[in-house]
């Protein structure tokens, strides 16, 4: 039941963030670095999920399912298509990356639908989800790179904002070899 003071949206979210953070915890424990970015390219879009639930969401619900089909969509149907060989060449799929997509998939949608506050931490564990591919020698820097632009374009199209006060979007202009942020506040 919720307070007046909306204590028990703070409960839920704050469980949920806290199910995301330790989730990872016994897969550290045993294999390190490359099963921390096996559970976690799931924990992210559960915790999305989970997110979602706990504000009562129906419609960011709904977003979300309709950002995962492109994304998923497009990273297997590329991957089926495109047959890179992986670093360790233990296949020819390496080409985008799965993990990153599925972690890439909750960050943004966190991001486009509820803002940088949440955003930014999802960023940064989908970030250890991509480097712990590339670390692992099951992908390239540019498999990552290119489930990132996926779930980011699909995110961005197809989430709307619930809070449109803050709005970061990255950006990256490979002509000029630069990358950033561009931000938006309303007040």
């Amino acid at each position: 039941m919720r307070g007046r003071d909306g204590s028990g949206t703070r409960r839920w979210i704050g469980a949920a963030w806290l199910a995301l953070v330790l989730a990872p915890a016994p897969a550290l424990a045993g294999d390190g670095f490359e099963k921390f970015g096996d559970v976690m390219r799931y924990a992210l879009p559960a915790a999305a999920l989970g997110v979602t639930a706990a504000k009562r969401d129906g419609e960011g619900a709904a977003m979300f399912a309709a950002t995962a089909v492109p994304t998923l969509a497009l990273a297997y149907g590329l991957k089926a298509a495109v047959h890179e060989q992986r670093p360790d060449h233990s296949g020819d799929d390496s080409f985008p990356s799965g993990h990153t997509a599925w972690a890439f998939l909750g960050a943004s949608y966190l991001h486009y639908r509820y803002g940088w506050k949440y955003g930014l931490p999802s960023y940064a564990l989908g970030s250890l989800v991509a480097a712990s591919r590339v670390e692992a020698d099951k992908h390239f820097v540019h498999d990552v790179l290119a489930s990132i632009v996926i779930a980011n374009v699909s995110a961005y199209f197809l989430t709307d904002p619930h809070d449109d006060r803050v709005f970061l979007f990255p950006y990256c202009d490979s002509r000029k070899r630069s990358f950033g942020v561009i931000a938006s506040f309303r007040f």
